[in-house]
């Protein structure tokens, strides 16, 4: 029997391969030959997971040991931070349109910074001080130094 981790890894190698299919899809540069056009990142990101998902399926194999199924609600809880950060991320990329870069932003790192530094125990004053300080040093760098325009939202 194929435990979750070795039929995730299954499933992300199938994914990679579909990615790396699907970003030739995606038309070439125009800056010459010889030059990484719009589908090398996607393209390296494919190559990247298929080979971590081979990594995960090789470590993943039962041990000789007697195999023992955890569960769901174990597994969950196991991974409660990645399905948290997960979610954030997906609330970030659908809030981004609507809100705008700046807010998103400052909301999602002052939502995942407690997340990811649980251990030291940072106080708010100091997350809403990181936060800011890092969504106006992307925001002037990007804006205004390198001329990428970010989302502005239809809300503010």
């Amino acid at each position: 029997m194929m435990n979750s981790d070795r039929i995730l890894a299954v499933v992300l190698f199938l994914f990679s391969v579909f990615m790396f299919v699907m970003s030739f899809s995606i038309p070439p540069g125009t800056l010459g030959t010889g030059t990484a056009g719009p589908s090398f990142f996607p393209q390296i990101w494919a190559v990247i997971l298929a080979v971590l998902s081979i990594l995960m399926f090789i470590k993943s194999a039962p041990e000789d040991s007697e195999y023992t199924h955890k569960g769901l609600i174990q597994s969950l809880r196991e991974y409660k931070k990645v399905i948290y950060m997960l979610s954030a991320s997906l609330a970030y990329i659908f809030l981004l349109g609507i809100l705008g870069y700046i807010i998103t932003t400052l909301l999602f790192l002052i939502v995942t910074i407690p997340v990811l530094a649980a251990e030291a125990k940072v106080n708010k004053l100091k997350i809403l001080f990181i936060a800011a300080a890092i969504t106006f040093s992307t925001y002037v760098i990007f804006q205004h130094v390198l001329n990428v325009f970010l989302p502005a939202g239809r809300i503010f």
